[in-house]
């Protein structure tokens, strides 16, 4: 689970980030990729899990620790949205 946490709450500072226009989401990638020597950047990471699987393991881990520090970013849940809209 720590693997999981980890991950969810890196793609959702990176989907924030992307939202917020602090960096392209390419630019994100590249930074993680390169700076931190990550094996994919977080939006990467976003695209295969999918952005329901990170939103709802945030959530999860926002009911069992509601000191917001897991609570998934507005950014996320429009993610999350768009793609069951594609189902």
């Amino acid at each position: 689970m720590v693997v999981a946490r980890t991950v969810a709450m890196l793609v959702d500072f990176a989907e924030d980030a992307a939202a917020r226009e602090v960096a392209s989401p390419e630019d994100i990638d590249t930074a993680m990729l390169t700076g931190v020597n990550y094996p994919r950047g977080p939006l990467a990471w976003g695209r295969a899990l999918g952005a329901r699987w990170v939103r709802d393991t945030l959530r999860n881990l926002h009911q069992t620790c509601p000191t917001g520090r897991y609570a998934p970013s507005q950014a996320l849940i429009r993610r999350a949205a768009a793609d069951e809209r594609l189902l």
